[in-house]
């Protein structure tokens, strides 16, 4: 097996682990979520973390999300004072090879990237909802690898339960 299939292999097996919280290995052994974890990161230890984010297909959206999330949760900042501007160049220099798709024109402000208020944002657009969910579940599922505090994914797993309750307030 060369390096490349090795690197697809554990990017593959880190997000089956990421998906389902209780995971069976070897067909006996159950382990919990915070045990899985806990493998992976010490997986992503032995390999390179540029090769595992070049495999993945990110997007300035995905970062985005990541970037806004990191500002309101760690950097304390009002999600009326970060400007669009600011997150578009974060994100460039943050994931610069790694980014596939790099088309501006659709982010339109930091509202539209990662809302605040997500039912109300997307009550017209079931498309763009999906879309938007789609994107917390690629980073969570991959949080191991995009996200450095625990503060940042506990704000986009609550940005994607919100997202999921959006169908029940209707």
């Amino acid at each position: 097996m060369n390096d490349k299939e090795l690197r697809d292999e554990i990017v593959s097996n880190v997000q089956t682990f990421m998906k389902n919280p209780q995971t069976q290995i070897g067909g006996e052994n159950y382990f919990s979520e915070k045990d899985v974890k806990h493998l992976i990161s010490e997986l992503l230890k032995t390999v390179n973390k540029d090769e595992v984010l070049n495999a993945l297909k990110l997007s300035l959206r995905k970062g985005g999300i990541i970037i806004i999330e990191e500002e309101i949760s760690c950097n304390k900042i009002k999600r009326s004072d970060i400007k669009l501007e600011d997150i578009i160049r974060k994100v460039i220099v943050e994931y610069k090879d790694y980014i596939r798709q790099r088309n501006i024109n659709k982010l339109k402000s930091v509202e539209h990237i990662h809302p605040e208020k997500p039912c109300i944002q997307y009550e017209d657009s079931e498309r763009s909802m999906g879309e938007y969910l789609k994107a917390l579940t690629f980073i969570l599922s991959n949080q191991l690898i995009l996200i450095d505090d625990p503060k940042v994914s506990e704000g986009l797993e609550n940005a994607k339960n919100k997202v999921i309750g959006c169908d029940n307030k209707s």
